[in-house]
């Protein structure tokens, strides 16, 4: 049987170990994945402000905000359930006995925080503790089976019911074998069993990951995206990254959006079949994209054209290192794009 006081040694886990290790995997990495995605969310918005603070200009609710993740951290290393005050309250005052005074945060320098900001750390943060219960449920489901066919061991053939639910399983064994329900043999049921449950406990941790890597970068995207709106800024600029998939290249690389557009696309993907994607971010899982201020060069070009919905490419995607820096990763121009000085230049056709 596999153990909390061992938890990773799964040398002896069993299918019916499942439901005990769920509720020790949420309640380890619970408030883990909170404070990870609290602070992408925060990082994202101070990552706007950079230069005031780099001139100690920083307005005081940021210098709460800096203050607030650092008591975040304090609260977690000492167990404290951040992740219900997180999801219920948004940002707090994080009060842990023996916290250094300088951490300590009232709720008046909480209330200085603007309200757009509070709010859409709440929404950031909330969605994203969502997929841990997913997670969490799609393992369940994923595990009634093999527990269902682990209850072999048990079987009664005095009860008709029991021994046609038997029947069944034993079925389910068979075509995952790809030989006949006959053939399934003791032996075999059991090495599946393990096999099964390794599979399942390899694909919690992968998705695990998977999902904090994802929501981190959404978390990230929405403070950045909130604090420009809070500078007045409408548009947005999306730089390329060497290994950019086609999908990122096709929709996202180098193209200057409204920012309203990105916001209403947050979730519109999901479900859609690639072709019938739009721009999007996360575009995909472990997706690295995030939005920033447009280029300089480009700033007063984008202001006297209509921004689509579908974006606006910029001439060699944005790159300050020109053509040599966008053939570097592999890009070139698909489509017209806006040159520094308010051209749209057509793709070049070769005769």
């Amino acid at each position: 049987m596999w153990n909390a006081d061992r938890p990773n040694d799964f040398a002896r886990f069993t299918p019916v170990d499942m439901p005990d290790f769920l509720r020790w995997w949420e309640a380890q990495h619970t408030e883990a994945i909170a404070l990870m995605f609290a602070g992408a969310y925060l990082d994202g918005t101070v990552g706007q402000h950079m230069e005031a603070i780099a001139t100690a200009n920083a307005p005081a609710w940021l210098q709460t905000v800096l203050r607030w993740q650092l008591a975040a951290q304090w609260a977690y290393q000492l167990g404290e359930p951040l992740s219900r005050q997180v999801m219920r309250s948004g940002i707090i005052p994080v009060w842990v006995p023996g916290m250094p005074a300088q951490l300590k945060i009232t709720p008046a320098e909480i209330a200085e925080i603007p309200p757009q900001l509070r709010q859409g750390f709440v929404k950031s943060v909330a969605y994203g503790m969502d997929w841990i219960k997913n997670l969490s449920n799609d393992a369940r489901e994923q595990t009634r089976q093999i527990i269902a066919i682990h209850q072999l061991k048990n079987r009664n053939p005095k009860d008709a019911i029991a021994l046609l639910e038997n029947v069944l399983r034993r079925d389910v064994i068979a075509r995952q074998l790809g030989i006949a329900a006959v053939d399934v043999s003791d032996e075999a049921i059991q090495e599946w069993l393990q096999l099964a449950s390794e599979r399942v406990i390899g694909a919690i941790a992968q998705r695990a990951g998977t999902i904090s890597i994802t929501e981190s970068a959404r978390a990230q995207n929405e403070g950045i995206l909130d604090a420009m709106e809070l500078q007045g800024k409408t548009l947005c600029f999306v730089m390329p990254h060497r290994g950019t998939c086609e999908e990122c290249q096709r929709l996202l690389d180098g193209r200057v959006f409204k920012i309203a557009v990105l916001r209403s696309n947050m979730f519109i993907n999901f479900g859609q079949k690639k072709g019938a994607w739009v721009a999007a971010m996360p575009q995909h899982p472990r997706c690295r994209h995030s939005p920033m201020d447009v280029p300089v060069k480009f700033r007063k070009a984008v202001s006297t054209v209509e921004i689509p919905e579908t974006g606006l490419l910029l001439q060699f995607y944005g790159f300050p290192g020109g053509q040599a820096a966008m053939e570097s990763i592999g890009l070139k121009q698909s489509e017209p794009w806006l040159t520094p000085d308010g051209k749209m230049e057509q793709v070049a056709t070769i005769s």
